[in-house]
């Protein structure tokens, strides 16, 4: 026999818009070591860029209680998916001047010509579908078993610019890569008492390679060998048990 279900359903949305800029300073001393120290002058390879980040993502979810012969559900079922973009880009910098290594000001304004090393855009689709589904037996007893399936898309491309001749392009990069595959959580819970339980736990996941929204592996050498890697699969195993204590317990 069947009860009659009791259900809720929720719904989330999120729009997020981020950016950013950085310009790095890294020290450079191409003197011989045996030089004088107040006739040290310092150079610099400065690395700079830019970004802008943004997110869209909805979440669709509902819970539904019912019981089927004396056994109490908790049944979770939703959806989840969205657009998630990163558009970096990194410069160069040259005819930046040196400094004394004893006596540099802190306050010098920046000279130098700024010029773009690479220019990128990232494009992720992601959606997923999953349910759960929490039993339980009498007052002791609670098993779960779930399945969530995702579906994970980008779009990676990139124009990449000459060191020496500024402004002039070397190279284009375009690249998708598609992932989906199903998850699973199982557990099963124990209460000896009913301020104590004990608990095993199993579940898998993945971890896409371009997870992040970059395929960039190296800021320095701005490589994309990873760009065809599979996703990174994990399995986690837990065993424990939890308990909960009244401020009795201490007196």
């Amino acid at each position: 026999m069947i009860s009659r279900p009791r259900s809720l359903c929720t719904n989330t949305a999120r729009y997020a818009y981020y950016t950013r800029s950085f310009r790095l300073s890294e020290p450079i001393i191409s003197q011989p070591i045996t030089t004088p120290l107040d006739q040290v002058n310092v150079g610099f390879n400065i690395w700079s860029g830019k970004s802008v980040e943004t997110m869209a993502w909805d979440q669709l979810e509902g819970v539904v209680h019912f019981e089927t012969g004396g056994i109490q559900h908790s049944l979770v079922l939703g959806v989840e998916g969205g657009r998630e973009g990163s558009s970096p880009e990194f410069d160069n910098s040259a005819g930046v001047p040196t400094v004394p290594l004893l006596s540099p000001d802190p306050n010098r304004p920046f000279v130098g010509t700024t010029f773009p090393r690479l220019i990128a855009n990232t494009i992720g689709w992601s959606f997923a579908a999953y349910a759960l589904d929490t039993v339980k037996i009498g007052e002791q007893w609670e098993i779960s078993g779930g399945i969530r399936w995702d579906y994970f898309r980008t779009h990676y491309q990139a124009r990449r610019y000459s060191t020496t001749s500024f402004g002039t392009i070397t190279g284009l990069d375009n690249a998708v890569r598609t992932d989906e595959q199903p998850d699973y959580r199982a557990a099963i819970v124990y209460k000896p008492l009913t301020n104590g339980s004990v608990y095993f736990d199993y579940g898998t996941s993945f971890n896409p390679s371009a997870e992040s929204l970059t395929q960039i592996t190296t800021a320095r050498g701005l490589g994309i060998n990873n760009v065809d890697l599979a996703p990174e699969e994990n399995e986690t195993f837990e065993f424990g048990t939890k308990w909960t204590c009244s401020t009795a317990c201490f007196r």
